[in-house]
């Protein structure tokens, strides 16, 4: 109810306050969360009353680029006064901001993306390959404007992960992912270098792309910065800031914890049956983890995965709930899953019904 009709704009805040700070990512929710429901409730309903705003949202942004196709920060409005977006970029990462102009085109992409499977959920294929088509033209101008070849690296600050989860060319993959692990491995030290946008994708990123292992030594610092580090300052929400500062009861630094659901223990939904009708079932283990537990409820009932490993060979105990089936991948090996875990050959692939199942 807070759109704009006529621009698509979504505000910082609902009810708009004007001085709400925030941008591109906060109204991105408009996007975001339909899809999100759609995936866990499988509620065609509720995306099809969603649809035209996520399309709306989407055309604004488009109505924001520059001419090198990218995200402007601010511009002048029609009257000739400048106007800011009270874009943000990200929000508090502890060593410096990433481009704020990078991170409002990797939202550009994100919101086309899921309005894109939106269209797709719903039989709209003609606007579903419209919208294929602009997400390839972000990934595009995304990569142009923000690679850089000699340092081989988008940015610090998150841009290397925000590049990596869009997805970036195959010829510059392995370097890409180089760049990134050296960033925190040895630039900060095992530690993290986002703000709450960029975290809400680092964990996940770095399991994804064989780097499970720097995953876990970032999520088990105790020094600044770090979630371990709040907890060692008697925290017992999550923060603001890494420092701090700010709100002491900030959810949006939790967003970090989709990688327990759906990394390690790998429980995800199928956007071909969703609401859990149909569960995949893929962890990516880490070696220094041997292992864990989630479980969840599902509008057919509860979903549980319990992995655990010897240092070599996994075993995957999964809970199925009546209503439901599953697609359950065992970890060929520890290090096999963890090094390639996009690839089906690291592991062995189980079709399954409802109940308990070990492999």
């Amino acid at each position: 109810g807070s759109q704009n009709p006529k621009t698509g704009h979504v505000p910082n805040g609902a009810p708009w306050e004007p001085m709400c700070g925030g941008g591109p990512a906060w109204g991105a929710a408009i996007c975001v969360m339909p899809w999100e429901f759609y995936l866990r409730y499988g509620d065609k309903d509720l995306l099809e009353k969603s649809f035209e705003g996520m399309k709306r949202y989407t055309r604004f942004f488009g109505n924001w680029t520059r001419e090198d196709g990218t995200i402007y920060v601010k511009k002048a409005a029609l009257d000739g006064a400048e106007t800011m977006w009270f874009s943000l970029g990200d929000w508090v990462p502890p060593f410096g901001q990433p481009d704020a102009s990078l991170v409002h085109t990797f939202y550009y992409w994100l919101c086309a993306h899921n309005t894109c499977m939106a269209a797709k959920a719903l039989g709209k294929d003609a606007e579903a390959n419209e919208y294929a088509k602009l997400c390839e033209s972000i990934k595009e101008v995304f990569g142009k404007a923000y690679y850089n070849q000699e340092e081989k690296s988008y940015g610090d600050a998150g841009s290397n992960v925000f590049a990596l989860y869009m997805g970036v060319p195959e010829d510059r993959y392995a370097d890409v992912c180089a760049s990134l692990r050296n960033e925190l491995e040895v630039k900060y030290k095992g530690h993290a270098n986002t703000g709450f946008i960029a975290t809400r994708f680092l964990f996940e990123t770095l399991s994804m792309n064989g780097m499970g292992d720097l995953a876990y030594t970032i999520m088990n610092q105790r020094d600044y910065p770090s979630y371990g580090w709040w907890l060692e300052q008697g925290a017992t929400t999550t923060w603001e800031e890494w420092n701090g500062n700010g709100s002491r009861n900030h959810p949006m630094f939790g967003g970090s914890l989709t990688w327990l659901s759906k990394n390690l223990a790998g429980v995800d939904t199928d956007p071909q049956a969703p609401g859990f009708k149909h569960i995949i079932i893929r962890p990516i283990p880490v070696k220094a983890l041997s292992e864990v537990r989630y479980s969840a409820r599902t509008p057919y009932g509860t979903v549980e995965s319990h992995v655990s490993h010897d240092g070599n060979t996994v075993k995957v105990e999964v809970t199925v709930p009546f209503g439901s089936t599953a697609t359950v991948y065992v970890p060929k090996s520890v290090e096999a899953a963890a090094a390639n875990p996009q690839s089906d050959d690291s592991y062995v692939i189980h079709e399954v019904g409802p109940g308990n199942h070990s492999f």
